[in-house]
């Protein structure tokens, strides 16, 4: 991958706006597509290059990843998880757990009284994800928080606490993929 603030002509930094980066992938999407006459032979390429670029840095952890790149991080994601995470993961599986139990006793369930008997499970499980979701925002929010400290870490060389937040932002961004995917299933009729 090509490096996503050079594609889009910004400057390598976590405090990025949001409405910003949309401005310039706007802009340069219009500038290369096919319909505009004034597109290069490799549109298609330079439009998707645009496209991952765009979404990299509008995730704060692309634009992390991204950004401790530049910055010449060898390995920027830590191997493990620190103790507060560990013990979040705990708490993760332990509504995981039998919320997979529960959707797979919902799929086997073949007549409707079968199934009613399972709502009000259903409705506690999906609050139990939601706050599992609010959680998982929160600690995002905390890191991204830490974006200027990062930045003024790296004038001095200093790349560890971003490597690592850049490897909580990935586990957080995981657990929150599987509570939206256990939510979905919940809620498929």
């Amino acid at each position: 991958m090509a490096d996503p603030f050079g594609v889009l002509d910004m400057a390598p930094s976590l405090l990025l706006d949001p409405e910003e980066i949309e401005r310039r992938w706007r802009e340069k999407t219009r500038a290369a597509h096919p319909d505009t006459g004034t597109a290069s032979p490799e549109a298609s390429r330079e439009t998707a290059e645009l496209n991952e670029a765009r979404q990299r840095l509008v995730d704060p952890a692309g634009r992390l990843g991204a950004w401790l790149q530049r910055q010449g991080a060898e390995n920027p994601v830590a191997p493990t998880l620190d103790p507060g995470l560990t013990a979040f993961f705990a708490e993760i599986g332990s509504v995981f757990t039998p919320v997979d139990e529960l959707i797979d006793r919902r799929r086997q369930a073949t007549t409707a009284i079968a199934k009613a008997l399972l709502a009000q499970r259903e409705v506690e499980a999906q609050l139990s994800l939601q706050e599992i979701m609010q959680s998982i925002q929160e600690r995002r929010s905390a890191i991204e928080a830490r974006f200027p400290a990062f930045e003024d870490d790296a004038t001095q060389g200093r790349l560890d606490e971003a490597s690592d937040a850049l490897a909580r932002l990935r586990f957080l961004q995981k657990w929150e993929a599987g509570c939206r995917e256990r939510l979905l299933a919940l809620l498929e009729e």
